[in-house]
């Protein structure tokens, strides 16, 4: 319960500290584009949530983590798409690298043997949909297009 206190604690402080930095970046809008503050106050404003939320529930018994070869391994398989999403969006640009990592995504959330490529299909076409009217047409951002488009 002392350990979830103290984190909530550094990490509302953390989120505090993020927020005076991105406000002091600088920038010349283009067009109606957010700039590079917006996933900036995106990620903090989820990140002072969480402190504040780990600050105020009831405290659970302490269990001592078991970090084994599992655990890593899936942390990995978790942290992958990330950066093949990062490394797609350079190469190939939004369009095509968020079905193809949204594809895999479902497959890696998907029960052995329960995968499906038509609900996975369906997955990603609604959400890389929603995904590009949201930043593209509310937001007005810019998507990469990738270097080989």
């Amino acid at each position: 319960m002392a350990r979830d206190r103290f984190l909530g604690v550094l990490l509302l402080a953390i989120s505090v500290a993020l927020y005076v930095v991105t406000s002091r970046i600088d920038y010349t809008p283009m067009t109606d584009d957010p700039g590079p503050t917006l996933f900036p106050y995106f990620g903090i404003a989820l990140l002072g949530i969480c402190s504040i939320g780990m600050l105020l529930r009831p405290g659970a018994p302490e269990l001592e983590p078991a970090w084994g070869r599992t655990q890593w391994l899936r942390l990995g398989k978790g942290f992958l798409p990330v950066v093949a999403y990062g490394l797609l969006l350079w190469l190939i640009g939004f369009d095509l690298a968020t079905p193809l990592i949204l594809v895999a995504m479902y497959w890696q959330m998907s029960k052995p043997g329960q995968f499906r490529i038509l609900g996975a299909a369906v997955y990603a076409a609604v959400t890389f949909g929603l995904l590009y009217v949201f930043f593209h047409n509310a937001l007005g951002s810019y998507l990469p297009e990738g270097i080989l488009s």
